[in-house]
């Protein structure tokens, strides 16, 4: 999984490939990028998940995650319940106790710990000495974060367990309600107002999608935004298909340049921001803008398309986020073999637009700039930014 880190070039490097298929399909007045990038893992989810080894074993509830790339399972054995999330090798397999179907031990097993048998719960750990009951799968619900990384579950209306973006960190693993004290498997659901607020914000963000999508709300003020900052739109590309969530890219011209711009992205919380900052909200809300002479061919226009609608969708393919001064794979076969982000914040600057906040978050234009191999190492070592050098190339204007 990469981990990038806001400013740090070298712990940023993402990796973005162009599409297998170069397939472009005309609908209606928009066309479709057709294929998957190169790079890009097909969801073929793990069925070697984590099991419960006795032959009683009980799914109670399966679940794909909107993005269609983790899978939730609650599954019991007789002894347990467990629930957990399997997102293939980047993601990999977390889970999280949720309860007791017997009375706990004094200590755990370590045959179940070393034999990969899902423990039972010492009673120590535990809420209640005696054995909760086994959940009623109809009672049972998720709940996924907004970024799609993490999911809690209900029993009705009661909060039972959660595997938040932070499970699988340094030996955590997850909450769970009947957890009294944290041990090597759980730990105690938070009291913490912030958190349960943020997984009802989670409930009414994925509510909204379903009964009214900001997609539609928001694609025509962003594509006038574009339109007023970067001259007359030429065209629009869906760059997500049918797949969720709708994503498009729009391709302006002025008398200075010929502009591509992501439309939607921002839409997205992107996960694993806040593993890196305390202010989540000030960086997870993106758009991506690219810019050509007004001299570029439509194959040059079309090649630039495809990495951008590749890029796009990256951080919930590789769980990882785009900011200031990340780097990325951009045209592995050309002269600019990279690429490298600054957030844009000058108005002079060429890439500039402003856009509206989403859900009280700023939304930042990411301006891409291609890089050589050269510009690619003197980042790593000379401790400049990607805007600096933007900026001493002459490509901010």
């Amino acid at each position: 999984m990469l981990k990038a880190r806001c400013g740090d070039v070298n712990r940023s490097r993402a990796v973005a490939g162009s599409p297998t298929a170069q397939r472009i399909d005309t609908i209606s007045n928009q066309q479709i990028l057709g294929g998957l990038p190169l790079g890009f893992k097909e969801s073929t989810l793990s069925t070697h998940r984590f099991r419960l080894v006795n032959d009683n074993s009980n799914v109670l509830l399966t679940a794909t995650s909107p993005f269609g790339n983790i899978e939730a399972v609650v599954e019991c054995d007789g002894r347990t319940v467990y629930l957990y999330l399997d997102g293939g090798p980047d993601f990999g397999i977390r889970a999280v106790w949720v309860r007791n179907l017997v009375t706990g031990p004094l200590a755990f097993n370590t045959e179940d710990l070393q034999g990969g048998r899902a423990p039972v719960l010492p009673r120590i750990h535990t809420t209640k000495n005696e054995p909760s009951p086994l959940p009623v799968a109809e009672d049972l619900s998720l709940v996924w974060f907004a970024e799609g990384n993490a999911v809690a579950l209900f029993e009705r209306e009661r909060l039972l367990a959660v595997i938040p973006p932070w499970s699988g960190l340094d030996g955590f693993h997850g909450y769970s309600v009947e957890c009294a004290s944290e041990n090597q498997i759980v730990a105690p659901l938070p009291n913490d107002a912030n958190f349960l607020r943020r997984i009802e914000m989670s409930r009414r963000y994925w509510q909204e999608w379903t009964n009214n999508s900001p997609f539609t709300r928001w694609q025509p003020e962003i594509l006038a935004r574009y339109a007023a900052a970067y001259g007359r739109q030429q065209n629009y590309f869906n760059i997500n298909g049918e797949n969720f969530p709708p994503r498009g890219l729009g391709v302006f011209k002025s008398s200075r340049a010929v502009t591509l711009a992501t439309v939607g992205m921002s839409l997205c919380l992107m996960p694993t921001v806040e593993l890196v900052s305390e202010n989540p909200w000030e960086f997870r809300r993106v758009e991506l803008v690219s810019v050509l002479p007004v001299s570029a061919t439509e194959e040059e226009i079309m090649a630039v398309a495809r990495r951008i609608s590749s890029l796009a969708g990256l951080p919930w393919r590789e769980w990882t986020w785009l900011g200031d001064n990340h780097t990325c794979q951009w045209m592995p076969q050309g002269n600019f073999p990279y690429a490298g982000l600054y957030r844009i914040q000058d108005p002079a600057d060429i890439r500039y637009c402003s856009l509206p906040e989403i859900g009280d978050d700023p939304v930042h234009m990411l301006g891409i700039i291609p890089l050589s191999n050269a510009d690619y190492q003197w980042l790593g070592t000379n401790q400049k930014t990607v805007a600096q050098l933007a900026k001493d190339g002459g490509l901010l204007s």
